[in-house]
């Protein structure tokens, strides 16, 4: 894939490469940069300059001569001295011819469309890969410089000390350069490299169009970007040629001389050479033939830069495990991989699954529809099956702008009406969280997420079909690197793609779920990882908030759908709490909940709460306290004493209670409250404690405002007449039942006499 995508904790790292043995010459690269950008040393304005081997010129011929290394990552080519550069990527060098002295040194090098493609189209953006300070992308800084060759001993030497501080990335060397170097004491090299780049027309548009942004260091503002125009939806003949080919990349003769007054002698290197990639410093190698402790790759993609793998290559893949390969057919509406055919045809004889993946690079939803166009015609010409997974990548600086996700819907819906409708969506974390509403256009596990760990020891990204989590992968036998992915939805990449459209999805801004290709509707659905049971409404969509299903009012989280069951709920735009049964249906009038009853209103279903209810059905007013839960016992309601059943709640009113642990008894009136002082109770008079509401009982009692003692018998009723008390003969006044004392009367016409507590004397 294209390098331009998250990688934690990588951004400003300094990268150090070990001196490399490079066609004869030792080279050091050492360069603090954005660990995410792109600088190449280039060949000098001219394509075939010759550089004269003057001691004046021996810097100059140095610093022209340096040769820029591509990882066998996706990378576009772009300068950092302002000339177009070619890319090496053969495998071989062919050999190199003795001349005397001042021979300049030439290398020819052929650039696959797709490398010069980059520098048109990156190198106007704000992700352009040579500016230092660009957005992340995920290849390496690699400028070595050509020194001069001092001895063969020196360079036999120099080439040991690369080979043992370098054994990782000389590893992928496919074979080590000899060099031969004549004998000399001089110290100046002269050397030069010719560079031509294939003779396209769309590279050659690709200098014209680009030569004032290759005359600049470095662009990296989104303002310098500039949108090229759609190319025609039928392939023009070069690219039709494209599809048809298969173009060798190769490094021509290379001579490197070196003078002295007397003698010149030729160092020459034939052997061939392979691309070599380094990961940054902390970024894990990881050999997929080894367990490392890291997450298990089920799934490399490859394009160019992968150009002559064999049938073996990709059996060799998957005999560690690899299951599916995603190849690099096209880039914005005017390349196409020359290798695609090849790649496609030897992963599926080596029995992996093959997906394909466009590099998008639209900005409007115009432009979307007509590189969808494009591409549903580079498929075609390619013999791409429709049922193929087809991934739009996406991850172009062109395409960041506001109307991204609309572009990328338009992107689908024409894909889709060419017939490729199992589509999946490539993209990085950062892009994601920066335009959030490209994850929308398409449901999760359809989505290919990459993000870059230092220690991929954790899976990542599982709500995603797939995570991209390592650019060094390496398999043994193949001599290119591999970007590794694991897929969290196995058929994610398969063929068909109606099997991947199962489980829940997040299509169009809804959730839905899907059972064989099919949205669920009108339907409960238990979705077991997450907890919880929801629901989906006729059109598919998950549905939220207070719902009215089969004639029952039930609820649905508001965030994550998950339906209450046995739950309360607090209804705030209708001021109630309500309570969902175990099936999730609200509630009505009395109900036993975890041992305690409660009340819930007939109509409206919310809680009784601080509230006095009465149950007709059992003839009885209760109460519910704060909590809702029925009340028993003496409680202290709004002020007032109240009694409450201890078995069925019912309030006493108008009624005696024995209150046993406080040893009295008491009344509670019609409105259920304790009554203290003198009550006239059922035509008599009582008397409770104006404090505690006890019922005073045979006892005497001082009623203040009325100036009198009077006694309450054993019912509590007030006494009037004669009555023998503890054994005394007393009187009270059989009207206010005030007890006689200390005085004589008459009673019935014979005179009495009482003492001062009232004894007949």
């Amino acid at each position: 894939m294209e390098k331009k995508r998250f990688k934690m904790y990588k951004a400003g790292k300094k990268w150090v490469f070990a001196p490399i043995v490079f066609f004869g010459l030792t080279a050091l690269g050492t360069t603090s940069a954005s660990a995410d950008t792109i600088q190449f040393a280039t060949p000098s304005s001219s394509s075939q300059q010759q550089i004269q081997s003057t001691n004046d010129e021996k810097q100059q011929a140095i610093q022209s001569s340096s040769v820029a290394l591509t990882s066998s990552s996706e990378k576009p080519v772009s300068s950092s001295n302002s000339q177009p550069v070619a890319t090496v990527k053969s495998n071989e060098v062919s050999s190199v011819k003795n001349q005397a002295s001042t021979v300049s040194t030439s290398a020819k090098t052929s650039t696959p469309a797709e490398s010069v493609q980059s520098v048109k189209r990156e190198s106007l953006s704000s992700q352009a890969k040579t500016s230092v300070s660009s957005s992340p992308a995920k290849a390496q800084v690699m400028n070595f410089a050509v020194q001069p060759a001092q001895s063969t001993a020196a360079t036999s030497k120099t080439n040991s000390q690369a080979a043992k501080s370098n054994s990782k990335e000389t590893s992928k060397v496919a074979q080590s350069a000899s060099v031969k170097a004549a004998k000399s004491s001089s110290q100046s090299v002269s050397s030069s490299i010719k560079s031509s780049v294939a003779n396209t027309p769309v590279e050659k548009t690709i200098q014209n169009e680009n030569s004032a942004v290759k005359n600049s260091p470095s662009v990296s503002n989104d303002a310098n970007m500039k949108v090229s125009q759609v190319t025609p939806v039928n392939l023009t003949p070069a690219n039709d040629a494209q599809l048809k080919q298969n173009p060798s990349t190769e490094v021509s003769t290379v001579k490197a001389t070196t003078n002295s007054t007397s003698t010149t002698q030729a160092a020459t290197q034939t052997q061939p050479v392979m691309p070599v990639s380094f990961a940054a410093s902390g970024t894990p190698y990881i050999d997929i033939s080894q367990n490392q402790g890291y997450v298990t790759p089920d799934t490399v993609d490859i394009s160019s830069y992968q150009p002559n793998m064999s049938v073996s290559d990709f059996q060799q893949l998957k005999k560690y495990g690899i299951k599916n390969v995603i190849v690099k057919t096209s880039q914005y509406s005017d390349y196409v991989n020359p290798y695609a055919t090849q790649q496609i045809q030897n992963a599926e004889a080596a029995g992996l699954n093959v997906a394909v993946y466009h590099y998008a690079g639209f900005a409007n939803p115009a432009q979307a529809t007509q590189e969808a166009d494009y591409l549903a015609g580079v498929l075609q010409k390619l013999n791409v099956p429709k049922d193929m997974a087809v991934i739009c990548d996406l991850e172009s600086g062109y395409t960041k702008n506001g109307q991204v996700g609309s572009s990328l819907s338009a992107f689908w819906k024409e894909l889709g009406n060419r017939g490729y409708t199992n589509q999946v969506l490539y993209t990085y974390q950062s892009y994601a969280n920066e335009y959030p509403q490209v994850l929308n256009t398409i449901a999760h596990n359809k989505i290919w997420m990459a993000q870059y760990p230092y220690s991929p020891t954790n899976y990542w990204n599982s709500q995603y079909g797939a995570w991209q989590y390592n650019d060094d992968g390496h398999c043994p036998g193949i001599s290119y690197t591999f970007d590794l992915s694991h897929c969290y939805n196995p058929s994610i990449f398969a063929r068909g793609g109606q099997a991947a459209l199962n489980g829940q999805q997040f299509v169009n801004g809804h959730w839905q779920f899907y059972k064989n290709g099919q949205a669920v509707r009108n339907q409960y659905v238990w979705i077991g990882n997450q907890n919880k049971e929801v629901y989906y409404d006729g059109n598919g969509n998950m549905v939220y908030g207070q719902q009215n299903i089969n004639g029952h009012w039930q609820y649905f989280d508001t965030v994550t759908g998950a339906q209450a069951k046995s739950q309360y709920v607090w209804i705030a735009n209708q001021n109630k709490e309500v309570y969902y049964d175990d099936l999730g249906n609200m509630v009505y009038g009395q109900q036993k909940i975890n041992g305690k009853w409660q009340y819930f209103d007939t109509v409206t279903g919310a809680q009784a709460k601080n509230q006095y209810i009465w149950i007709g059905n059992q003839h009885k007013e209760v109460y519910y306290d704060g909590l809702g839960n029925m009340v028993y016992g003496q409680q202290y309601i709004n002020g007032h004493w109240q009694y409450f059943d201890p078995i069925t709640g019912a309030q006493a009113k108008n009624q005696y209670v024995w209150i046993g642990n406080q040893h009295k008894e008491v009344y509670y009136d019609g409105l259920g409250n304790m009554v203290y002082g003198q009550q006239k109770i059922n035509g008599k008079w009582q008397y409770f404690d104006t404090v505690t509401g006890a019922q005073a009982k045979n006892q005497y009692v001082w009623i203040a405002s009325q100036n009198k003692e009077v006694y309450y018998n054993g019912l509590g009723n007030m006494v009037y007449g004669w009555q023998v008390i503890g054994g005394h003969k007393q009187y009270f006044d059989p009207a206010t039942g005030a007890q006689v004392k200390n005085t004589t009367i008459t009673i019935d016409g014979k005179k009495y006499i009482f003492d001062r507590v009232g004894n007949l004397i």
